[in-house]
């Protein structure tokens, strides 16, 4: 499998030079309390999406709604405002008074830190109980608050970082061919010197693209902003960005699942206005499927190194959606069309939806094209009708079951959750009077029975690991 070395390669140098506790016996890791520190966040941090159900014949989402990932193009960014001093290759500095950092990515420095995937004894951290099985765990970030020494100290738990907006065309891009990386420069860069990889999110989406991609209307006109944007942010971010979700949520949902924009109906809907949840793609509208497939070999040609997904939600067992994506990838692997793998992204729910049968089916057919699959953006609310220590067993269980469904095939490389704490959530509501907790950390960033039931699974996959 293409580049899987550089993935598995943190645990293959554990597997040399360090002597685990024998029997790999789970033992809950012991590490000093968090405390809550002064910029927790707010309302306006943690937005609800809007529209596409999350869980077909189930509550959707932690509002009754959800798009896949909550979206808000207005979530201020520290250092790092639209137009404000940040234009394209003039040395510029982002953000007022050139405090912030500059939108060149500086060079590489290896980390002064120890690697905590290289330890004695039994796993302290989620990073360490996945590097027994070969997994990296992650975490979705932002870089507003990575000054915030309790978030940070939390996120240090995770192997792998994903940009929670950061690297979405409208953060990158606000104007034709004007780049501002400043942001995803720093999270980067906190990932580096924390020995964390990075998969970047996302080059092409129907949602969270600025008003001048929607108002295009001719296919070269997409064709050259399409190539432009990827050529140069993939370019950008060559060799220090590991894995990349290329194409973001290309599918309708629902039993008659389609390509957005194939239709040419999409562009009335109107919720489109808002660039998040209506059926229409202007990639797909105006080049054609082909885009798909244009995205992929751009991407490859910008860096021949890092590893190609395609991500969507509501995909994880064997609905009508998740069988259009498995088709498509079908197709572009026998056609030769650079793919390393899909991400499922896993926003569910502690009851009902996908069965652990389902995904693990599915997990079975995908990694059978000789792809990768891995869970992108998995969190778990509480939204049922239990009392609330029902419902949190329930969330536990239900976490232990996806883990093992991941651990028990080799190609599922990497579990990725989408924030930290449950107040970082853009699914944290009310569910039932109470809140839909979703993540594995509490609001005061304390570990949850949430946690330890991917921890303590890990751990004993990792026991049983040959």
């Amino acid at each position: 499998m293409k580049n899987l070395d550089r993935l598995f390669a943190p645990a293959f140098i554990f597997s040399l030079i360090c002597a685990c506790s024998s029997g790999g016996e789970s033992t809950r890791p012991e590490l000093p309390d968090p405390t809550v520190g002064g910029a927790g966040a707010t309302g306006s941090e943690n937005p609800d999406g809007t529209a596409d159900p999350l869980t077909p014949g189930g509550p959707a989402g932690s509002g009754g709604s959800a798009n896949g990932e909550g979206v808000n193009p207005d979530i201020p960014l520290t250092g790092n405002t639209a137009g404000g001093g940040n234009t394209a290759g003039s040395g510029n500095t982002a953000g007022s008074g050139g405090s912030g950092p500059t939108n060149d990515l500086p060079a590489f420095v290896a980390p002064t830190s120890p690697d905590p995937d290289i330890f004695t004894g039994a796993p302290q951290s989620l990073r360490q109980a996945g590097t027994l099985t070969e997994r990296l765990i992650g975490t979705a970030v932002r870089a507003n608050r990575l000054n915030n020494e309790t978030y940070t100290t939390a996120a240090r738990e995770f192997s792998y970082v994903t940009p929670e907006n950061e690297m979405k065309w409208d953060a990158l891009e606000r104007e034709p061919g004007v780049f501002t990386f400043a942001n995803g420069n720093r999270i980067v860069q906190f990932a580096e010197a924390n020995h964390m990889l990075v998969k970047g999110h996302t080059l092409v989406w129907h949602s969270q693209i600025p008003a001048w991609v929607r108002a295009m209307t001719t296919r070269d006109e997409a064709l050259t902003a399409m190539e432009r944007h990827i050529t140069e942010v993939v370019g950008h971010y060559k060799g220090r960005v590991h894995a990349w979700d290329v194409v973001n949520e290309a599918f309708t949902d629902g039993n008659n699942s389609r390509l957005r924009g194939a239709d040419p109906n999409d562009v009335n809907d109107p919720n489109n206005s808002n660039g998040n949840n209506g059926p229409d793609s202007p990639f797909r509208r105006l080049i054609g499927e082909d885009y798909i497939d244009r995205a992929f070999t751009l991407a490859r040609a910008a860096d021949p190194d890092a590893l190609l997904f395609y991500n969507d939600f509501n995909t994880e067992g064997t609905n009508a959606k998740a069988n259009a994506v498995f088709n498509m990838v079908q197709s572009m692997k026998q056609r030769g069309v650079p793919i390393d793998g899909v991400g499922l992204q896993m926003h569910i729910n502690a009851s009902g939806g996908v069965t652990a049968q389902q995904l693990t089916q599915n997990i079975q057919r995908l990694t059978g094209l000789g792809l990768q699959v891995v869970f992108s953006e998995l969190d778990v609310t509480l939204c049922g009708n239990a009392d609330i220590a029902e419902r949190r067993q329930q969330q536990k269980t239900r976490l232990a079951e996806v883990t093992k469904a991941c651990t028990d095939n080799p190609l599922c490389t990497a579990i990725t959750f989408w924030g930290i704490a449950d107040n970082d959530s853009w699914r944290n509501s009310t569910c039932n009077g109470g809140g839909s907790e979703p993540l594995l950390f509490d609001t005061t960033y304390q570990r949850k029975d949430a946690y330890f039931g991917v921890f303590d699974t890990l751990v004993t996959a990792g026991a049983a690991t040959p």
